[in-house]
């Protein structure tokens, strides 16, 4: 009688075990499915086989190789404060959201340690000057992707990189 709830307790921490695990890989599942279909379904593609002239246009056009380093374009005619008046408000609220952002994250995962801002936000400018020589998007946190980490057991720092 003692060694019946020892088997059901096997499978049912085996079953949990599973459930996580399908749990964790749907998103990728999902974006599998999701692009076999766009490349299924598409009409065009079957005829022509070039992406520019598909039904579904998953990407645009990507150059081949690294991206070069140049400084970013600016209006040299334009001062400083003409440039803020044509951001209007989304010059001071874009970089206050992503520091709250990035500061938010930080305190939820750092579990109690000290947590030392100013190093986030040195991180976090240099992430996005340096983006900034190569046409990159600003650098912010992401709160879904780090919360899929820390679902997954994710403990390296390169899952940022696979991630993105």
């Amino acid at each position: 009688m003692q060694e019946l709830p020892k088997r059901i307790k096997g499978k049912s921490k085996a079953i949990t075990k599973t459930i996580w695990y399908i749990s964790i890989a749907r998103n990728i599942l999902l974006v599998l499915v999701c692009s076999t279909l766009a490349f299924i379904l598409d009409p065009d593609f079957a005829q022509n086989h070039e992406s520019n002239s598909t039904t579904f246009k998953l990407t645009g056009s990507i150059d081949s190789g690294l991206p070069s380093l140049t400084l970013p374009p600016y209006d040299l005619g334009k001062s400083f404060l003409d440039s803020l008046i044509d951001l209007g408000s989304l010059a001071f609220t874009f970089p206050l959201v992503a520091i709250l952002g990035q500061i938010a994250i930080a305190k939820t995962y750092s579990k109690g340690q000290h947590l030392d801002a100013n190093q986030e936000l040195v991180a976090l400018g240099i992430g996005n000057l340096l983006g900034s020589l190569v046409s990159a998007m600003p650098v912010t946190a992401s709160f879904g992707r780090s919360a899929i980490n820390k679902a997954s057991g994710v403990r390296l720092m390169r899952s940022r990189d696979i991630g993105s």
